[in-house]
Order: structure tokens, then C-alpha cells, then sequence
């Protein structure tokens, strides 16, 4: 979750990114909790659709790209 907030700065936006399971919620971090747990469970979801095969033990940082729809 830290490499979230290096892409997103919570503390200098006026209107943090949300979704609609979390647009109802007033206190600020509870509604940023909420975000970054719908995000993850949004990429979670869409990376178990994808088979990976290992053949070796790797340490790498994997980059996704993500096209937001409103």
C-alpha cells in the first residue's frame, strides 16, 4: 500500500480518488481505507483471471497499467 501513496499524494488533493462503495463515507481516512482496499481487491480480481507460470525464484516489481472509465 506504500507505493500507493508515492503515485497518489492523500495529503495535497482536495477530492481523494473514491469509488461508489466508498462516496457515502465522511471521515477522511476511513473513505481513503475504503479506497485502497477496493482498489486492491479490484487488481486482485482482475490478476487471478491470468494464469502466471514461475519457473524461477524471482524478486521483481511488476507495473500495471490502469485506464480509469467515469
Amino acid at each position: 500500500m506504500q507505493l500507493l501513496d508515492t503515485i497518489v499524494n492523500f495529503s495535497s488533493v482536495d477530492t481523494s480518488p473514491s469509488f461508489k462503495v466508498c462516496d457515502s463515507i465522511i471521515d477522511k481516512q476511513k473513505k481513503n481505507n475504503c479506497f485502497r482496499t477496493t482498489i486492491h481487491q479490484k487488481i486482485g480480481a482482475e490478476l487471478q483471471k491470468h494464469q502466471f507460470v514461475i519457473r524461477d525464484s524471482i524478486s521483481e516489481i511488476v507495473y500495471v497499467d490502469l485506464l480509469i472509465n467515469f
